[in-house]
């Protein structure tokens, strides 16, 4: 056992009620069924017990015959009709035979590649708080178990502390020693509060190197405890969750939630969380932390690049064009001109977007890999939508322009839609990608021109007939929708 109580059996037996004189807070852990033959359960009762020892307000004792206190209680009788599994009822008698002013019942359990977490916290046989959270466990490995459990832990101690423990003094914890025959007294030292092993900055670029090395899983740890050190650090929360979204969306939007949870005076979480919920593919979640922002801040800036994100998502560059545009006269920032850029390329505005891409790169000169992934793939999933939408529009025009050759209409959105890809391309054609994503990336540019070199094609059949140029402008496009389709496969 990690954790180690003030009042150790042999004191427990000398002093009785004595040692439990300080308020206290009975920890019992609801256990879930077995789901097919395994026990999903996770023992964090042991985590949260440590984090309130160190934090100081209250005494912990976990229902558990390993925890020293409890077990002294009930091997002299003390405490009476202990069940392995107790429900709600017998939590409080026990509760009430230690002298326990609260009760804490915890559930904690293996989901997936994630913990879920669940507490509801007792007073006088009344629940005066509750708490429920999911945190992704980056693997299997027991390492990773263990600092997702602290954190759990620790964010929920944290929680209390703003809530039903928030008039509660915070007492300086003195270390007990081990006690042994013939030996001499020791004085109590108090330990020193931990200090952040790295600045900011050193933390940024520590991430930073490992996730340029492919190191991603140690980046995110490293985060996580980061976090866990100081979880009031706006930048350090951010960090993390922006790491998260690049691999794992849903795991970045349940980061992004809890830390809004904690600062809820943070807008720019709100619009974190709601981008990962849209990059996760969960469109109500979004809409829920959408809704909460624009409460909060409707005319904000970071509410105005949200909502300009989501419109983009939903490949309306119009209806983004506006946001990004009020955005940008509030606060000019780099990825507020990289956004309208996507846009002004997804409506064929070649110099408007050459032009916001240059101010995105005078404002930061310098992405980080993190930075550079994250735009690449947006751009990647927005293109790659709309060529499938661009490809069927193809497809039906080459059919069209067979039975009408000349007709004005079909001449026109021959024009309009090999100006859209033009820009699309040039869009393509800056982005950096990964030397993971590069030969995607290159399929994906290659798709664009053989669907626009398929219109100039078919704009040549229009003008002279030629049914060679039909021909050519048939194979384009079935190799561009070919090209396209492999990289789907991956």
């Amino acid at each position: 056992m990690f954790r180690k109580h003030c009042a150790v059996l042999a004191l427990l037996s000398c002093f009785g009620a004595s040692a439990l004189a300080d308020t206290s807070v009975l920890i019992v852990q609801h256990m879930v069924p077995e789901k097919n033959g395994a026990d999903p359960n996770v023992a964090v009762s042991d985590y949260i017990a440590q984090e309130l020892d160190t934090d100081g307000r209250i005494n912990p004792i976990v229902y558990s015959m390993t925890d020293p206190v409890f077990r002294a209680a009930a091997e002299s009788g003390r405490i009476k009709d202990v069940v392995d599994r107790p429900n709600l009822e017998a939590a409080f008698n026990i509760a009430h035979q230690l002298g326990t002013e609260f009760v804490l019942v915890e559930e904690s359990y293996q989901s997936g590649k994630a913990i879920r977490s669940r507490a509801k916290l007792y007073k006088d046989h009344r629940q005066i708080w509750k708490d429920e959270q999911d945190l992704s466990v980056t693997s299997i490995a027991t390492s990773d178990q263990d600092n997702t459990c602290r954190s759990i832990a620790r964010t929920m101690i944290l929680r209390m502390n703003a809530g039903p423990l928030k008039g509660y003094a915070r007492r300086t914890k003195t270390m007990t020693p081990d006690l042994a025959k013939g030996q001499a007294p020791v004085v109590p030292v108090v330990p020193v509060a931990e200090v952040p092993v790295a600045d900011p900055e050193q933390l940024k670029r520590k991430v930073n190197d490992l996730v340029a090395a492919g190191k991603t899983e140690s980046a995110i740890l490293l985060l996580r405890d980061s976090v866990d050190t100081l979880p009031l650090d706006l930048d350090r929360r951010v960090m993390l969750i922006n790491v998260l979204l690049a691999g794992d969306p849903k795991a970045a939007a349940e980061e992004a939630r809890r830390a809004t949870t904690l600062m809820p005076d943070k807008p720019e979480l709100r619009a974190l969380s709601a981008k990962a919920w849209m990059a996760a593919g969960l469109p109500a979640e979004t809409q829920k932390d959408l809704n909460e922002a624009v409460a909060r801040d409707p005319g904000g800036t970071n509410t105005r690049l949200m909502l300009g994100e989501l419109s983009l998502s939903q490949l309306e560059p119009e209806k983004a064009m506006d946001h990004l545009d009020q955005a940008i006269k509030q606060q000019d920032s780099s990825r507020s001109r990289f956004l309208r850029a996507v846009c002004r390329a997804l409506l064929g505005n070649v110099d408007g977007m050459a032009s916001d891409l240059n101010e995105s790169t005078k404002l930061q000169p310098k992405l980080t890999p993190v930075e550079q992934t994250e735009r690449t793939t947006l751009v990647a999933d927005l293109l790659d939508r709309m060529f499938t939408r661009d490809g069927a529009t193809v497809r039906l025009l080459t059919q069209q322009v067979v039975v009408k050759p000349h007709n004005r209409d079909l001449r026109e959105q021959i024009a309009s839609i090999s100006k859209l890809l033009q820009a699309r391309s040039a869009l393509l054609g800056v982005m950096s990608p990964t030397a993971e994503t590069k030969a995607s990336h290159e399929r994906r540019i290659l798709a664009h021109r053989l669907l626009a070199q398929s219109l100039i094609d078919l704009q040549t059949f229009s003008d002279k007939g030629d049914e060679d140029a039909l021909s050519d402008s048939r194979i384009n496009l079935g190799e561009a929708l070919k090209q396209m389709a492999a990289i789907k496969k991956k």
